[in-house]
């Protein structure tokens, strides 16, 4: 599907100004060569002549809830286990954005289905689909993304800590402290070699799971999850892309404190996953070292922003700590109007109290330090 579907995207990537690489061509390749078969994926494109103006994708994915069986489209297809998306959204020239987006929806509305599913889409497109979407209304929720401005931390005299509360500030001098004293000097490195960031990766995901096993969860590598991030990096390592995947290994001494794995896209970062070390001493936070450090690499190079990126229902203390702006993104399910969704939508009031915004878990691996 890529083969055709990619040069629209190429095109499209190269007016719209998203920055978002969970739209980027690399990552939606490896997405559609990944889940595309299993899946069902199908390209929307829209025309201005022979001119593609807008395009996007959506999948089928087919679900139990409670004693139904429920067909779910999936806006970009990000249904998958284990491979979240935020920041989605349709490549769309900028002329053309309010008729692509009402073309979606024209589109959406004559399909067959029980509902539609978009995940980590802006308050913008939320409040359009809302607003057209006949029947009960949506569930899901909304979730903040916390980030930080590189900018400001180029303009603080005293670097990042400084933009920091003095608790937050305190704990990390401390942690950075006790690691040297314990392990050794500090050594941080993006690993360029795609063998060196595919072993840095195995260890990762050796972290990231043990931390999930012992909160009784599974984390964000599981299945085919996996095999999507090689075919990432085999599309990001090989040639220049619009993505760069960043793997940055930090240490104390011969100690891997944690691993980062950033996702670089005009300029933007955005922390997708991490595996950190267990430490006895609470007074040790691995996980805040490693994203301070990695927020003053970044800031130092020229990027524009830190992105912690949300997905969770509530707030997490450490991100909304760590950083100094957000923006709101929305996990939202709209039922298409039939007896079986009403009669969902009954049940789920019942257990909730509310019809619109009731929660779903939408956990997938997000490692908090």
């Amino acid at each position: 599907m890529w083969d055709r579907l990619g040069p629209v995207w190429n095109t499209l990537w190269a007016v719209d100004e998203t920055w978002s690489a969970f739209v980027s061509p690399p990552w939606v390749g490896a997405w559609l060569s990944t889940f595309g078969e299993m899946t069902s994926a199908h390209g929307l494109v829209w025309w201005s002549g022979e001119q593609p103006v807008g395009v996007c994708f959506l999948t089928k994915r087919r679900m139990r809830r409670g004693p139904f069986p429920i067909e779910q489209l999936c806006l970009n297809g990000f249904g998958a286990a284990g491979v979240g998306c935020e920041h989605n959204r349709i490549l769309v020239h900028p002329s053309y954005e309010a008729r692509v987006c009402q073309g979606l929806l024209d589109y959406l509305l004559s399909q067959r289905g029980d509902e539609v599913s978009f995940d980590g889409i802006s308050g913008t497109m939320f409040h359009q689909v809302r607003d057209r979407w006949p029947g009960r209304g949506w569930f899901g929720h909304a979730s903040e993304s916390p980030y930080v401005s590189l900018d400001h931390v180029r303009a603080s005299d005293g670097g990042y800590l400084r933009l920091l509360s003095s608790n937050t500030r305190a704990q990390l001098r401390r942690s950075h402290r006790l690691l040297v004293e314990e392990f050794g000097p500090l050594a941080l490195e993006v690993l360029e070699a795609r063998d060196r960031a595919e072993q840095a990766l195995a260890t990762l995901v050796r972290l990231h799971e043990s931390t999930w096993r012992r909160r009784g969860q599974s984390g964000a590598f599981g299945g085919d999850a996996l095999r999507f991030h090689h075919k990432l990096f085999e599309k990001t390592f090989s040639e220049p892309s619009a993505l760069r995947v960043d793997i940055m290994e930090v240490r104390f001494g011969d100690t891997v404190a944690g691993v980062l794995y950033n996702l670089v896209c005009q300029g933007h970062v955005q922390f997708y996953q991490s595996g950190v070390m267990r430490h006895e001493d609470n007074r040790v936070k691995p996980g805040l070292t490693c994203h301070a450090l990695a927020i003053e690499r970044y800031a130092e190079a020229g990027a524009l922003t830190y992105d912690f990126l949300g997905g969770e229902p509530d707030a997490v203390r450490y991100k909304a700590s760590m950083s100094n702006a957000s923006q709101p993104l929305y996990w939202a399910q709209f039922p298409y109007p039939s007896f079986k969704m009403n009669l969902l939508a009954r049940l789920r009031a019942v257990r909730s109290g509310v019809v619109r915004g009731s929660r779903t878990n939408n956990n997938r691996g997000r490692q908090t330090p």
